[in-house]
């Protein structure tokens, strides 16, 4: 399933509302995407089997008063016309590390959008983030 399809689903739940993340996550054998969003009063959940597009772990929370009426929406809201593919980004981030690749999210980090790779390369923990429009690399960093 491609991140487009899951961005299709999503906006099937959650019509009035804007993504501002999305991940895609193993847990045990199976991948799936974590995709959150909001609308002007709420954050929205909802997991997505990245195989079979069956959905799941549907939720809602009240945003806090200072972030409600769109504030917080509009400050995170992610914008998809202008950024690298999810396949553009992961060449992207193998320019920095070999090993395998866990989990990427898409997010927005201090206004600007940023891909962001985790994986795991000789036993250590690697992150790469990158902007999610040029490539650039923002951080790199190292965990054993």
């Amino acid at each position: 399933m491609t991140l487009e399809k899951a961005r299709e689903l999503y906006a099937k739940q959650y019509p009035a509302s804007d993504l501002t993340e999305v991940e895609l996550k193993q847990w045990g054998n199976q991948m799936f995407y974590e995709l959150t969003g909001m609308n002007d009063n709420e954050e929205l959940h909802m997991h997505v089997d990245a195989r079979t597009g069956a959905t799941s772990r549907l939720s809602k929370e009240a945003l806090d008063a200072d972030e409600q009426n769109g504030v917080e929406r509009h400050q995170k809201q992610l914008a998809f016309d202008q950024l690298l593919t999810p396949k553009q980004a992961l060449q992207k981030a193998q320019q920095y590390f070999t090993g395998n690749v866990i989990k990427w999210s898409l997010e927005k980090d201090d206004g600007r959008t940023v891909w962001e790779v985790e994986g795991h390369e000789k036993q250590q923990k690697m992150q790469v983030k990158l902007d999610a429009e040029t490539g650039a690399l923002i951080e790199k960093e190292m965990d054993d």
